[in-house]
């Protein structure tokens, strides 16, 4: 099931202050997910059916300009309604070449999971269509593990950006809280973005 697109609004996130629509540089008409110029933060989604998501799928078209590592996924979002700052979560950072998955706790870095790679490389001022899933499997072992893939629309098809990538921690996949976001920046844009839950 999909957040029906009646719901794709900006009332559906919560934003920390500094965002912006970009009424210029978009994908589908009128506007983009921007910031002022200067200003960058958080918009985790509030919609109802999405505040415990230990497996879904973001996609969503970047773009970013000026410096790498502007445009990021986050999931198991630890953070209640009503707060702004996550400090516990899995975050993909997009990057030229290599993007890293890493997983905060408390606001500190806990891990580095792994990476994905581009080819070809990510150009600045170019729309990219991304899938960012996560989801459960076995690692090498068969314990339990979270499992995290980034695909790039690449010619009308879905293109791995490398292997999956395994964290056998699978923190918080009983939480009763994990929420989904992105990372906006005045460097960055998103548009279309869709968060796919399971049915």
């Amino acid at each position: 099931m999909d957040i029906p697109k009646l719901h794709h609004s900006t009332t559906d996130w919560d934003f920390q202050p500094g965002w912006a629509l970009d009424p210029v540089i978009y994908i589908s008409v009128p506007s983009s997910l921007n910031a002022v110029v200067g200003d960058y933060g958080y918009a985790i989604c509030k919609y109802p059916t999405t505040f415990c998501l230990p497996v879904a799928c973001l996609v969503s078209w970047v773009r970013q300009v000026t410096s790498w590592g502007r445009v990021r996924f986050l999931c198991r979002l630890q953070m209640p309604i009503g707060q702004f700052t996550p400090l516990s979560f899995y975050q993909v950072t997009l990057s030229q070449v290599t993007s890293y998955l890493r997983r905060y706790e408390n606001g500190a870095l806990k891990k580095t999971v792994g990476s994905f790679t581009h080819e070809p490389p990510l150009a600045f001022g170019t729309w990219y269509k991304f899938r960012f899933t996560w989801f459960l499997g076995y690692d090498y072992q068969n314990v339990p593990s979270a499992y995290f893939r980034l695909e790039q629309m690449i010619d009308g098809d879905w293109v791995p950006q490398g292997d999956d990538l395994i964290d056998p921690d699978n923190t918080w996949h009983d939480s009763s809280i994990n929420r989904v976001g992105l990372w906006f920046d005045y460097r960055a844009w998103y548009d279309n973005t869709e968060i796919h839950i399971p049915s």
